[in-house]
């Protein structure tokens, strides 16, 4: 998901969503640079946490805390590096998948016209 997807989900400002997530960063994976930058399921869940901590008034060194509790800096990487693999192939599959959908619609719609073009035609009198 994008930061603007989740930030809707959240019910709360892209901007304020992208001020948290660059202060608790460490803790955050992302898949990509930019606008093309993906947040995995396991961050979507620790930035929807750290929105309704920050919504309850939660002071940031606890929320570093929690979180330092919650991801080590040795999971952190390998989640980082399976959880990149993997949506990235998801991503594909996905793409692929829409692709897929898209040409048997063509095809439908092509073998619809062509039965019409191959019907003969009634005349009226």
């Amino acid at each position: 998901m994008t930061m603007r997807e989740i930030a809707r989900q959240c019910e709360l400002p892209e901007s304020t969503l992208r001020v948290w997530r660059d202060e608790f960063e460490a803790f955050l994976p992302a898949i990509g640079e930019g606008k093309r930058r993906r947040y995995p399921e396991t961050t979507q869940e620790l930035l929807r946490q750290v929105v309704g901590w920050k919504k309850a008034g939660m002071p940031s060194e606890q929320i570093r805390s929690e979180l330092a509790r919650r991801v080590t800096p040795k999971e952190r990487g390998q989640r980082r590096n399976t959880e990149s693999q993997l949506d990235e192939l998801l991503a594909l599959v996905r793409a692929q998948g829409s692709e897929l959908a898209a040409l048997r619609a063509e095809v439908g719609e092509l073998r619809r016209q062509a039965g019409q073009q191959g019907k003969p035609q009634a005349f009226e009198n």
